[in-house]
C-alpha cells in the first residue's frame, strides 16, 4: 500500500537527514504512511507516536487511523520531536496552527516535502514559531523534475 521511491540509495539519504541525528524520549511521526519513519525514528526516541489517516497503513502501525489535525489536539505536551511528510499539498492552515501552538525553543521539527510550492506556504505559516536551520534537496525520481526536500526547523524563543 506504501509508495516507495524508485531511487533507494537517494530516498535512504533523505530519510536519515529527515530524522536527523538527534535523540530523546518521545517523537511524534505524523503522515506515518507505510511506517517507514515510525521504524527509523525508534532507533532514537524511547518512544514513537505515529499518525495515519490511511486505515491500512494505520493497522499495519498498530493505531487508529486519525488526522493530522485530531492526532495533535489530541497528542501529549511533552515531545522532543516533530516528524512529518504530508502529501503534496503540505500541511494546511489548521495543521499549521496547531504545530504553531505546540512550538518552543528546542522543539524540532523536520519535515519532508515533495512539492516546494506548498512547503513554503507551509514555512510561512511556521515562520513566527520556528526557524529553519537546514533545507537539503534529494533528487529521489531521477530525470523528472521532482525532488525530495527535507527542511529542519527549530522552535524560536517566545
Amino acid at each position: 500500500l506504501g509508495f516507495m521511491q524508485p531511487n533507494p540509495e537517494v530516498a535512504a539519504l533523505a530519510y536519515a537527514e529527515l530524522i536527523g541525528p538527534d535523540q530523546g524520549a518521545v517523537a511524534f511521526d505524523l503522515y506515518a504512511g507505510a511506517g517507514v519513519t515510525t521504524l527509523l525514528s525508534r532507533r532514537h526516541y524511547d518512544t514513537v507516536l505515529a499518525c495515519e489517516t490511511n486505515p491500512e497503513s494505520a493497522g499495519q502501525l498498530g493505531v487508529e487511523p486519525q488526522t493530522a489535525a485530531d492526532f495533535l489536539r489530541a497528542a501529549p505536551a511533552d515531545v522532543d520531536q516533530i516528524i512529518a511528510n504530508p502529501p503534496r499539498a503540505g500541511f494546511g492552515a489548521e495543521v499549521c496552527e496547531l504545530l504553531a501552538a505546540r512550538s518552543r525553543p528546542g522543539l524540532r521539527l523536520n519535515i519532508m516535502s515533495c512539492h516546494p510550492v506548498s512547503l513554503r506556504r507551509d514555512l510561512d505559516r511556521l515562520a513566527e514559531h520556528y526557524e529553519i536551520t537546514s533545507i537539503a534537496a534529494f533528487e529521489t525520481l531521477p530525470q523528472t523534475a521532482h525532488v525530495e526536500l527535507v527542511c529542519r526547523l527549530v522552535g524560536r524563543p517566545t
